[in-house]
């Protein structure tokens, strides 16, 4: 005699899916409040760093600067031909 194996079935509250999954974890860092502290401080920061950053690059030339303050600049032709001697 033979036994046959039968697998139970899920009950429907337990449903698997990738979307179950992200509304899991999104209620599990909602719920926390120390990570969502943490995120909106971490943007803010973010923001105020590249903030910061931009508002002091006005005025300041791009590239090298001499060490007299004058910015580097070299005349387009020379680059041009130091490019095509090296194809």
């Amino acid at each position: 005699m033979t036994t046959a194996t039968v697998t139970p079935r899920r009950p429907a509250t337990e449903s698997t899916g990738f979307g179950r999954l992200v509304y899991a974890e999104w209620t599990k860092f909602v719920t926390v409040r120390g990570w969502v502290i943490a995120m909106v401080v971490s943007v803010l920061l973010t923001v105020g760093f590249g903030i910061w950053i931009g508002a002091g690059t006005h005025g300041q030339p791009c590239g090298m600067v001499l060490p007299n303050g004058r910015p580097a600049t070299a005349p387009a032709r020379r680059l041009r031909s130091a490019r095509a001697a090296r194809w």
